[in-house]
C-alpha cells in the first residue's frame, strides 16, 4: 500500500518531477503533443491583479470621515451583528451606554456559556480558526481561496484574499470583478448547472447570489448580490447545486444542519443532525448521494431519494478532503490525522452474495507517508484532493509538490496508479487550490483539453495542466 514510494520504480530519473510552470511546450513529450493548444485559457494571476486594482485606487483620495456614535453602531449591527455592536457603544465616553453595553456582553457571554455546557456541539468555531479545517493551504493568507468552473462552459470564478470574486471566460479579454460589502471571507463558490447567469458564493455573512448578466461587457456589473440567511447559518463554509441545478445544498462550520435550498423560491428544508457542526459537502454526479463531513471525526453520507443518511465515524481528527467517482460507485477521502487515502464503495450488492462485508467499509487503499525522491521530500498529511475519474491529483500540507496517479474503474473494483509528481516556480511555491475542470461537449470545438487540473499556486497565480 506504500504507493507513494512506488514513483522510484514506474519513471526513469528526471522524469518523476515536472516543472509546470513553464509553457506547454517545455514538457516531456510523453505527456503532450504540439497539438495541444492552452490558447483559449486566460492568463490569470491573481496577486499581480490586486496589486494593480489598488495602484488604480490611489488616484482617487479618499479623507477618513468622522463618523456619529449611532452611525456605528447602525452600520456595525447590520454588518456584523449585536455583540460586536455592543463592543462599539462600550468604547462610548457616556458612562450610561458603556455600562449598559457591558452588562448586555456580560449577560451575552453567561448565556453562551451555559448553551455550550448543555450542548458542547454549539461551541462556535472562529473565522480565524478555519485555516485548521480548509482545503485550501494557507487560506487566510491565500492569494487564491477558492476557484469555481461552469458545468455547462468555459467560465472560471476565482475568490481572492481582498474578498472580491473575478469571473474569465474564452469569449473576450473582458474580466468581471464582484465586490460587495457583505462578501467578506469567501469560502465557497458555484455557478448554478444551465444558467448562465447565477452565481452562488458562501461566505461569513452567509450566502449571496449574484446576478450577472452573460452578455455584459462590465468589468463591474450594477446588479447588486441578494443575501440569504438562516438562522445561525453561517458563516457558509461549503455549499453546491444537484447535477439538474434545482437543488442547493449548503453547510456552516457552526451550525449542526444542512440546509437544502430552492433559491427561486428563496426557502430551504432544514436536514437536522444533533452532533457536531458540518464542515463540507457534495453531491455524487447522478444526484442520488450527498456526502457531508463535520469538524469531527463524524460524516454521513445521504440517500437523496428520502434524504435519510447512514453515520460514520473515522479513528481520529476530521475528514480533510474527499471527492466523488464520476459514476458514483466510490468516494475517496483524506484525513486530518494519517497519511492514507481511503476508498468508500458504493457499487450495488453481487447477486447471490449478500455476505460481502466489504462493500459498505472505507478501505485503506494508498499509503501517501512522506517519501525522498531524487532529494525531494513529498507525501505526508494530504491537503486537498482532486480527481476527474481518470486522474487523481493530491496536495500535502507540508510539501510543495502535487502527486498525479492514474484511476481505472472496472465493474467493482478501483485501481490506482502513480505517474509523476508537478512542481512550481521554486522551492518556495506551493499548490494553494486545485480543482480538474468539468468535461462538457464544448471542449473539442473549443479547443480545450478533456482533462485540465487547475493548479492555483502560493504566488497568486493560476496553471492549468493539461493531460494528453
Amino acid at each position: 500500500m506504500a504507493l507513494l514510494s512506488s514513483f522510484n520504480d514506474s519513471f526513469l530519473p528526471g522524469d518523476s518531477f515536472i516543472n509546470s510552470s513553464g509553457p506547454i511546450s517545455s514538457l516531456p513529450s510523453k505527456y503532450t503533443t504540439n497539438c495541444v493548444k492552452l490558447h483559449a485559457y486566460p492568463e490569470i494571476n491573481i496577486s499581480k491583479e490586486i496589486f494593480n486594482s489598488h495602484i488604480s485606487q490611489q488616484d482617487h483620495l479618499i479623507l477618513p470621515v468622522q463618523e456619529t456614535l449611532i452611525k456605528k453602531f447602525t452600520q456595525t449591527l447590520i454588518d456584523e451583528g449585536l455583540k460586536c455592536s455592543l463592543e462599539i457603544l462600550e468604547t462610548s465616553e457616556s458612562v450610561v451606554l458603556s455600562g449598559i453595553s457591558k452588562g448586555l456582553l456580560k449577560i451575552m457571554n453567561y448565556g453562551n456559556r451555559l448553551k455550550i455546557f448543555l450542548n458542547p456541539y454549539k461551541k462556535e468555531i472562529p473565522v480565524d480558526q478555519y485555516d485548521n479545517y480548509s482545503e485550501v493551504r494557507n487560506w487566510k493568507t491565500s492569494a487564491i481561496r477558492f476557484i469555481a468552473f461552469h458545468p455547462q462552459c468555459f467560465k472560471i470564478a476565482v475568490a481572492s484574499v481582498d474578498d472580491s470574486i473575478r469571473i474569465y471566460n474564452d469569449k473576450n479579454s473582458v474580466v468581471t470583478v464582484l465586490k460587495n460589502a457583505q462578501q467578506k471571507s469567501i469560502f465557497a463558490l458555484a455557478f448554478r448547472p444551465y444558467n448562465f447567469s447565477t452565481l452562488v458564493v458562501g461566505c461569513s455573512s452567509g450566502m449571496l447570489i449574484w446576478t450577472i448578466d452573460p452578455n455584459s461587457n462590465m468589468t463591474r456589473p450594477l446588479s447588486q448580490a441578494v443575501l440569504c440567511r438562516h438562522e445561525n447559518h453561517f458563516p457558509v463554509t461549503s455549499l453546491e447545486f444537484n447535477h439538474n441545478g434545482n437543488l442547493l445544498a449548503t453547510a456552516s462550520i457552526n451550525d449542526t444542519s444542512i440546509l437544502i435550498w430552492d433559491i427561486d423560491k428563496n426557502t430551504c428544508v432544514p436536514l437536522r443532525r444533533f452532533s457536531v457542526p458540518f464542515l463540507k459537502l457534495q453531491w455524487s454526479l447522478n444526484g442520488s448521494y450527498l456526502f457531508t463531513s463535520t469538524v469531527g471525526n463524524i460524516f454521513r453520507v445521504w440517500d437523496c431519494e428520502k434524504f435519510k443518511s447512514d453515520r460514520w465515524t473515522i479513528s481520529g481528527g476530521h475528514i480533510q478532503s474527499f471527492q466523488w467517482s464520476p459514476c458514483a460507485k466510490f468516494l475517496l477521502f483524506v484525513t486530518s490525522k494519517d497519511p492514507v487515502l481511503y476508498c468508500l464503495g458504493f457499487a450495488d450488492e453481487p447477486l447471490f452474495n449478500k455476505s460481502n462485508e466489504d462493500i459498505h467499509r472505507a478501505l485503506p487503499i494508498a499509503d501517501l507517508s512522506k517519501v525522498t525522491i531524487e532529494h525531494n521530500e513529498s507525501g505526508g498529511i494530504s491537503q486537498q484532493l482532486a480527481w476527474n475519474g481518470k486522474y487523481l491529483a493530491v496536495s500535502f500540507k507540508e510539501s510543495n509538490q502535487i502527486a498525479v496517479f492514474q484511476t481505472t474503474i472496472r465493474q467493482h473494483q478501483l485501481h490506482v496508479l502513480p505517474m509523476f509528481f508537478i512542481c512550481g516556480l521554486g522551492a518556495s511555491e506551493y499548490p494553494s487550490f486545485i480543482s480538474f475542470q468539468p468535461f462538457y461537449k464544448a471542449n473539442s470545438s473549443n479547443g480545450l483539453i478533456e482533462h485540465v487540473l487547475t493548479i492555483g499556486w502560493s504566488s497568486g497565480r493560476v496553471q492549468f495542466y493539461p493531460f494528453v
